[in-house]
C-alpha cells in the first residue's frame, strides 16, 4: 500500500473518531427549542434556537452564549441581554437517548415579563447541523 493511501485512511479515521454532531427538538403547545452540539478534537460548541410559537419569535443563543453542564441528567443555559426572552434552561431527564427517541425536559424561562417553568417533549434527532457552526 502507498504511503499517500496510507495517510488518508488513517486521517479517515481520526476525523471520524473526534468529529461528532447532535441534535435536539423538543417542544409543547406553546414554545419550540433546536439544540445542537457539535465536537471537535475535544471541543464542544452548542447552539440553541429558542422558538414562541404563539408569535413566531425566534432567539437564537450561539456558541459563546451557551454553558453545558451534565449533572444527573443534562441540563443547557443560554442567555443574551438586550431581548425580551432574557435566559432558558433546559432540564433534560433522560439525557442517554438514541435518535428518533424522545424524553421528557423542563424548560425555564426568565424573561422581561417574568419567569416561567414549562414540561416539553425533546426527540433526539441525527447529525445535521446548521450554518453557524
Amino acid at each position: 500500500m502507498k504511503k499517500t493511501t496510507l495517510l488518508v485512511m488513517m486521517f479517515a479515521i481520526i476525523v471520524s473518531a473526534t468529529l461528532s454532531a447532535e441534535t435536539y427538538v423538543c417542544n409543547n403547545n406553546r414554545y419550540g427549542i433546536q439544540i445542537f452540539n457539535h465536537q471537535n478534537m475535544g471541543h464542544t460548541a452548542t447552539a440553541i434556537i429558542f422558538q414562541d410559537l404563539q408569535t413566531n419569535r425566534e432567539v437564537t443563543f450561539r456558541a459563546q452564549d451557551v454553558s453545558y453542564v451534565v449533572t444527573y441528567g443534562a441540563a443547557y443555559s443560554a442567555s443574551t441581554f438586550g431581548q425580551a426572552i432574557q435566559e432558558i434552561t433546559l432540564s433534560i431527564s433522560n439525557f442517554d437517548i438514541q435518535p428518533g427517541q424522545s424524553t421528557q425536559a423542563v424548560l425555564n424561562i426568565r424573561s422581561r415579563y417574568g419567569d416561567s417553568a414549562q414540561g416539553v417533549t425533546c426527540t433526539r434527532g441525527g447529525d445535521s447541523l446548521p450554518s453557524m457552526f
